[in-house]
């Protein structure tokens, strides 16, 4: 009888955002560079308003058949809105939207 091992880590490592195959599902066609580095924020709730929680940057990816848009974020946040340099943070990279979801 064959045995097979298999090694669980604790956290993937990251794969390369190069080498990532994003699909779009409805066209069954790849997603491709539409813009790269771009900055998005994540909201939080906060009395029935959205307000900048984290802001992220990443790369703007296109289905070419259909134009579906999503951004691939480049790893974790690039600032929090607690620290005090946030604000220079989104006017040098300045978002093009706020994700109103947790």
């Amino acid at each position: 009888m064959l045995r097979l091992s298999v090694e669980f880590r604790s956290a993937p490592e990251p794969l390369s955002r190069l080498t990532r195959k994003l699909v779009c599902v409805k066209c069954r066609k790849f997603l491709h560079p539409k813009k790269i580095g771009v900055a998005f924020e994540e909201g939080m709730p906060v009395a029935n308003a959205w307000k900048p929680y984290e802001l992220f940057a990443g790369d703007l990816m296109a289905c070419r058949s259909c134009g579906f848009e999503l951004i691939l974020p480049a790893q974790g946040p690039v600032a929090e809105q607690h620290q005090a340099d946030y604000p220079k943070w989104v006017e040098m990279l300045r978002p093009m939207l706020l994700v109103e979801d947790c």
